[in-house]
């Protein structure tokens, strides 16, 4: 909440874009997309477009469901299993919502490798 307290808003109907000046990756949870004014500047387009669909498929509920199943079952296996997969398809069709944009599929990947080494390095 803080992040989103001290970050620049620009809001619609269905989206709230929250624009900070952090280095974090951009995530999306409910109704907010948050993005850094680096990335926003960088590869914005892709970042956003990747994020609503995130957004528009209502992800997040998938998540807490998990996060309710892991609450309660914690000692099993396959709870937390579950939320993994559910994470790793949700990544996925939003790629492919990113791809069928439109989108160069050669840039988008280069994208996602320049944010995987960025991450991996900030670890």
């Amino acid at each position: 909440m803080i992040l989103i307290r001290r970050s620049r808003r620009i809001s619609t109907e269905k989206l709230h874009l929250v624009i900070h000046n952090r280095e974090i990756s951009p995530f999306s949870w409910l109704h907010y997309l948050i993005i850094s004014e680096k990335d926003l500047a960088e590869c914005g387009k892709e970042i956003i477009t990747h994020e609503t669909a995130h957004l528009r498929k209502l992800y997040s509920l998938d998540l807490i469901l998990a996060d309710l199943c892991i609450f309660f079952q914690w000692f099993n296996p396959a709870a937390w299993l579950l939320k993994q997969e559910l994470q790793n398809i949700h990544e996925y069709e939003a790629d492919e919502d990113v791809l069928n944009t439109g989108i160069d599929a050669r840039t988008y990947q280069f994208l996602l490798i320049k944010k995987l080494l960025i991450q991996d390095t900030t670890l």
